[in-house]
């Protein structure tokens, strides 16, 4: 049941999915945290219900790290990252959504389950295992923390713009007060788990002078980019990339160039969908111009190069061959009123031999210079 949902309503992640011979309690959980991404039903999306959705799965995955369960780490998908990447760039964005985001986050950390199981494993702890189950405790919350900063790391700033904190700093708070204070007295019969609560009472921060060290690579004013890459660390194979201008790019990467298929959205408001050749629209794509026109057909170096078809926004549509972004060759011109062309253009111009047919009925037949009809006596 869960499987053929995934199916019908998320093809690409499924076709991923399948081949990863995931057992039947393994679909279970990827369908119930998909549920709380609310992407099972993305049309109904909302930034707090994805922010919430995201909060709970890591909790799920910090309390089976603590219990040894095996937990399928749904965050570890490319495109679940991408979804809740798509998600966060909309909210930061945006200052009063990123704000009102921020104390969403805060509340729902305080009210986080594995916070309170890890405080129940080290007061229900022997003398004999404090040390064992307090150090479990903290392995599987440096692994929880890991996790639940890095998919919120596009939160950051925000964060810090908020709170004068990280969000690995708050949950360094929320870890130190729920889970190790009220057994403060406990942890200080030994001095290896004394150490830990220590390290969490005193802990030093950078704030707004600088992120700790899971984001030094992270900056708004830079390239950031989510999938997969090659063994020298270049992007390769299927990824996003949100570049510094904003504009963006999904699809295929072959050796940190865009290669294959792949959708670029230009930031003010051109998209691209089709074929990239090392890192340039090459092959067959669809072009939507921000001004309204929209072309299909063949591109070569980045431009509309061979056949292809112009759907302007004025009705006018140009079906035939171009060269260097301009109508050039064989081609038909079809005006919104009704009066089409049919013979050769030059760098966007009626130049050559043609035939201009009127909606009135009448036609010509011609030979064209510059976009105009020579005179009979010129042919």
């Amino acid at each position: 049941m869960e499987q053929q949902e995934i199916l019908e309503k998320l093809p690409q992640l499924y076709a991923v999915l399948i081949e990863k011979n995931l057992s039947d309690n393994e679909w279970t959980q990827l369908h119930t945290d998909l549920i709380d991404l609310v992407w099972l039903n993305s049309d109904d999306c909302k930034e707090q219900e994805v922010i919430k959705g995201i909060i709970k799965i890591c909790d799920r995955f910090g309390k089976a790290t603590l219990e040894n369960r095996v937990y399928f780490r749904t965050f570890e998908l490319n495109r679940v990252l991408i979804f809740i990447n798509d998600s966060l760039y909309d909210i930061v964005t945006q200052k009063e959504k990123a704000k009102e985001i921020c104390s969403t986050s805060k509340r729902l950390i305080n009210e986080m389950d594995f916070f309170k199981a890890s405080n129940n494993l080290i007061q229900n702890a022997k003398s004999a295992n404090l040390v064992e189950i307090t150090s479990l405790v903290h392995d599987s919350y440096k692994v929880f923390k890991r996790n639940l900063v890095n998919i919120t790391l596009q939160l950051e700033k925000s964060i810090q713009n908020e709170y004068d904190k990280s969000f690995s700093e708050l949950l360094d708070d929320v870890f130190y007060i729920e889970a190790l204070y009220p057994s403060k007295a406990l942890l200080q019969t030994n001095s290896h788990t004394e150490g830990i609560l220590a390290d969490y009472k005193t802990k030093k921060y950078t704030t707004t002078h600088g992120y700790t060290s899971y984001y030094t690579s992270y900056n708004k004013h830079e390239n950031i980019y989510i999938g997969e890459a090659n063994n020298h660390n270049m992007k390769h194979g299927y990824g996003k990339m949100y570049y510094s201008c904003r504009d963006l790019y999904e699809g295929m990467w072959e050796n940190d160039k865009q290669h294959g298929k792949g959708l670029y959205l230009w930031k003010e408001g051109s998209k691209y969908l089709g074929d990239f050749v090392k890192g340039q629209m090459h092959g067959f794509g669809k072009k939507f111009y921000c001004i309204g026109n929209l072309y299909e057909g063949e591109f070569s170096h980045g431009k509309r190069n061979g056949k292809g078809v112009m759907k302007f926004k004025n009705g006018d549509v140009y079906d035939g061959e171009w060269n260097d972004e301009d109508m050039h060759g064989h081609g038909m011109y079809r005006w919104a009123s009704g009066d089409f062309y049919i013979g050769e253009f030059k760098r966007d111009k009626r130049d050559g031999k043609g035939t201009l047919t009127l909606n009135s009925g009448e036609v010509y037949e011609a030979t064209w210079k510059n976009g105009t009809m020579k005179k009979a006596a010129d042919n």
